[in-house]
């Protein structure tokens, strides 16, 4: 694919063991020796982290990885754990600056020296640098083309998933590499179905179809009346599943029930944030793949 072979060091081996990184063996069939080598090929040409409550410096409700600037940790304890974070990805680090809504930017058309604009998504092509989004019970999600050649980064939550989003994402990622790219999607940690409870101006954001039981289970009315339980990985399966993304994996993880691991903006009535981040490295990848769907 005549990518660069000079290489970057992402320093993996200083990664938390608890943090997640997907390997994307999802999307392959991984009995057969070239399906297996393209899933390692994915795994050395992407850095996919994402963090949790471990390996920071945030004393008390925000122990200890807080990432988050502005739920009142303290802003000097924050920065550590930036640079903390920034030596895992060994590349210059730029936040997405995330709104709810579905704008999608294509960070490497934005000069490294300025701030990314408003979005809740971004797609990036080139090496050199990350992108880092932090959540608390949204869904974060990582769009990857097969064939190495870019990543996007999502934030869904309900108001994102219901403007469509995830569809923004797609629709950009495929206009840099072709409407025939094969996708894939990983789903990191946020709230579960269990623990999403909402009123009916969230049912009512989303179309007929993704109204029913699959994606909103009502409360009984003795526990609360018109209140219903969310399902965003349902949603945003089923959304991705639309936007014919070929494979998805992750989407194992509740944010509300693992306070060990994670921060819960809804558990802990703000509490911290934790980082999805990506970056490409320079390896190639081989041309020949077949996705798994």
């Amino acid at each position: 694919m005549g990518f660069n072979s000079n290489r970057l060091d992402f320093s993996e081996h200083r990664v938390p063991q608890s943090w997640l990184r997907p390997s994307w063996d999802f999307a392959f069939a991984m009995h057969r020796a070239d399906q297996r080598a393209q899933a390692a090929c994915l795994a050395k040409r992407y850095v996919v982290l994402c963090s949790n409550r471990h390996g920071g410096v945030s004393e008390g409700a925000f122990s200890s990885m807080n990432l988050g600037l502005g739920q009142g940790d303290e802003h000097h304890l924050v920065m550590e754990n930036r640079k903390r974070l920034a030596t895992h990805l060994a590349v210059p680090a730029r936040y997405l600056r995330l709104t709810h809504g579905a704008h999608c930017v294509n960070a490497d058309e934005i000069a490294l020296e300025r701030s990314l604009p408003e979005a809740d998504a971004a797609v990036l092509q080139k090496p050199g640098h990350a992108l880092v989004m932090l959540t608390g019970d949204c869904v974060p999600i990582v769009l990857a083309d097969a064939k190495g050649r870019g990543l996007a980064l999502v934030h869904a939550g309900w108001r994102g998933l219901a403007l469509g989003v995830i569809e923004s994402a797609v629709i950009a990622l495929r206009k840099s590499l072709g409407d025939d790219a094969p996708l894939l999607a990983w789903i990191g940690p946020c709230i579960g179905a269990a623990a999403f409870e909402v009123g009916e101006e969230v049912l009512m954001a989303f179309p007929p179809d993704q109204r029913g039981e699959h994606f909103f289970r009502k409360r009984p009315a003795e526990k609360a009346a018109e209140r219903w339980m969310g399902d965003l990985i349902a949603l945003t399966r089923a959304r991705l599943v639309m936007s014919a993304v070929g494979a998805i994996g992750g989407g194992l993880w509740c944010t509300w029930h693992d306070d060990a691991r994670f921060f819960s903006h809804r558990r802990q009535g703000g509490g911290g944030r934790f980082a999805t981040a990506i970056a490409i490295r320079h390896e190639a990848v081989q041309e020949s793949v077949s996705v798994l769907r």
